[in-house]
């Protein structure tokens, strides 16, 4: 999986907002195959905030299954 940074947005009410076909690239999958995965309950996200150095940054971790991006 391709380790390539990607842009995620915050809509009026603080959710991501997470451009499919973009993920679906990252994952070799296709968009509708993840959002089915969602359904499902078997695509996670997990949002961690930068400290230190890294502070006001954050890392976003997406697993599906066994992958993870």
């Amino acid at each position: 999986m391709e380790g390539f940074p990607m842009h995620f947005e915050l809509d009026e009410q603080g959710d991501w907002i997470v451009d499919f076909d973009e993920l679906a690239g990252k994952f070799g999958n296709s968009a509708s195959y993840l959002q089915h995965q969602v359904k499902l309950g078997l695509l996670k996200g997990f949002l961690e905030a930068g400290s230190g150095e890294n502070a006001g940054l954050s890392r976003i971790t997406i697993r599906a299954g066994r992958a993870a991006w």
